[in-house]
């Protein structure tokens, strides 16, 4: 082998510079070796495991399902509410329904009661009406019916149509209001 050579003499300022870029590289040398030896005790030491909290996605999810059921129960009960309601006015309505059945009924009795032919016949003898003896109908010619209607004049004219009993009620209540006849 060969015995190593001097270096040739340099200046002073190039040996700085030298001696500068040696320190240079000895000290990136040195933090190379240190970042390695950082790594290498990270992956050979004990991994650092610690509780975690619960994710809150979890929270979420049962947020969102409490809040679900919630609005069904709220929505079950309001329509509860509104069913309740409704079968108190049914139950109302039916009530009417059947004090108007029986006042209906009572006024059906009053009616036979009054139409009835024994009162007919108190009545009509307070009144000093008799009883007929003709026990036979008549039978009128059509003559005679003609008489009777030209003899009427037009209060019986067929072709008239009957007033309507509510037209002057109806005539009334426009006079009453101003507006005229």
């Amino acid at each position: 082998m060969q015995a190593a050579q001097p270096l040739p003499a340099a200046s002073a300022g190039s040996d700085a510079h030298l001696v500068g870029s040696i320190r240079e590289g000895a000290r990136r040398e040195a933090a190379s070796r240190r970042a390695t030896r950082a790594l290498i005790d990270a992956r050979q030491a004990k991994p650092d495991l610690r509780v975690v909290a619960p994710a809150r996605r979890r929270v979420r999810l049962i947020a969102v399902v409490f809040g679900g059921v919630f609005a069904l129960m709220l929505g079950t009960t309001v329509l509860e509410i509104r069913l309740a309601q409704s079968q108190l006015e049914i139950d109302r309505v039916e009530q009417g329904v059947e004090l108007s059945r029986t006042r209906f009924t009572d006024l059906r009795k009053e009616n036979a009661g009054l139409r009835s032919p024994e009162r007919l016949l108190r009545e009509a003898t307070a009144m000093g009406m008799v009883t007929g003896r003709a026990k036979d109908f008549t039978t009128v010619s059509p003559e005679t019916a003609i008489q009777v209607v030209i003899a009427a004049g037009n209060m019986l004219d067929a072709s008239q149509p009957p007033s309507d009993p509510f037209a002057e009620h109806e005539r009334l209540k426009r006079v009453n209001a101003g507006e005229g006849p």
